[in-house]
């Protein structure tokens, strides 16, 4: 009896609770940039300028993104302030905190979510120029 009551009980847990993926879908729009730097204690939360966080990100698409919209057949469009869109494929790696963003001539960028909650998104990613740091970005979902 307590073993059927423990397996329902898993069930409902599994199937009632939303997969990252699904937590993922919809649109999100960039609210900050925070720069987290590694090597010396007392820096960290600074907040990025437009140059700064233009040259952590040369080559990336998402140095030109604002709008990011996730769509559930892996495929995502990354919008820029000036209405540029960039299409890419998106999935989940690990246990669902590795965000890959796949471009069309085969480029990765893979980013830690570290949170993913409600209308909230916190991804990281490590920067191996000039900073050696980590760049936090938060998004908040408006769909």
């Amino acid at each position: 009896m307590v073993l059927a009551f423990l397996a329902i009980s898993w069930g409902f847990v599994m199937f009632s609770s939303e997969t990252p993926e699904l937590k993922l879908q919809g649109r999100w729009k960039e609210t900050e940039w925070v720069y987290e730097k590694v090597e010396r204690k007392g820096q960290a939360g600074n907040s990025l300028s437009e140059d700064v966080k233009r040259e952590i990100t040369e080559g990336m698409v998402i140095h030109a993104a604002e709008s990011w919209k996730f769509y559930t057949d892996g495929s995502a469009i990354l919008t820029s302030v000036s209405g540029e869109a960039t299409l890419l494929k998106w999935h989940l790696k690990g246990r669902g905190h590795v965000l890959v963003l796949t471009h069309e001539d085969g480029r990765a960028e893979k980013f830690h979510i570290q949170k993913l909650k409600g209308n909230l998104m916190e991804l990281h990613f490590e920067s191996d120029l000039q900073l050696k740091g980590i760049v936090k970005i938060v998004l908040n979902k408006t769909d």
